[in-house]
């Protein structure tokens, strides 16, 4: 792992750890072992360092989305949330930014444009892949489209918010987390599986 990436992966940790607030480059620098020159050399300001996590975050969650054609006959209930679980993984690891998005967002416009970008793209996909869900009688057939569009918009406000509201609310950890956050998805999606499933 070169010196750049080793960066990133500590950053991750501290903010994870410290919170967004709490922490600067001069921590992420102690915590590393090394100069804040030295990591100034990589990254000069706190913001190129998150811009930079982000960018990962949106890179490993395309190769979640891009798994979803591995699935395409198989595609069932079961499989749903498996990719919702992974999902989660996902909001764990990159947690600060789930939790201070709002925050981040404003402070780093890249970041807000970036993201209202990725919101347009993963909505298409996840689009097709309900609608790939109807065709194998997943999902009822009897649903009009514009239901469909409000039902995948509350979706992604569950998945990228829950991070927020159990933080303030529920204060879950673990398991407990985890069971939260499906169930939360599970009560959205219920009433528009099949009653095969």
């Amino acid at each position: 792992m070169n010196t750049k990436e080793r960066i990133l992966e500590i950053s991750l940790q501290v903010f994870n750890t410290r919170g967004l607030r709490n922490t600067s480059t001069r921590h992420i620098a102690t915590e590393m072992g090394i100069s804040a020159g030295n990591l100034h050399y990589h990254f000069k300001h706190t913001e190129d360092i998150i811009q930079a996590l982000f960018d990962r975050l949106i890179e490993e969650s395309d190769v979640l989305m891009a798994s979803l054609e591995n699935y395409v006959e198989g595609v069932d209930m079961e499989l749903v949330f498996t990719i919702f679980k992974d999902f989660y993984k996902l909001l764990s690891r990159y947690q600060f930014i789930f939790i201070n998005f709002v925050e981040i967002s404003l402070w780093i416009p890249s970041i807000r444009e970036s993201y209202a970008a990725i919101v347009i793209k993963r909505k298409k996909e996840t689009k097709r892949f309900f609608n790939l869900m109807v065709q194998k009688k997943v999902l009822r057939n009897d649903i009009p489209e514009e239901v469909w569009d409000y039902l995948i918009n509350n979706i992604f406000i569950v998945v990228d918010f829950w991070p927020s509201h159990n933080l303030i609310n529920e204060k879950l950890e673990g398991l407990q987390a985890y069971e939260s956050y499906v169930s939360s998805i599970k009560a959205l999606m219920y009433p528009y599986f099949t009653h095969a499933q």
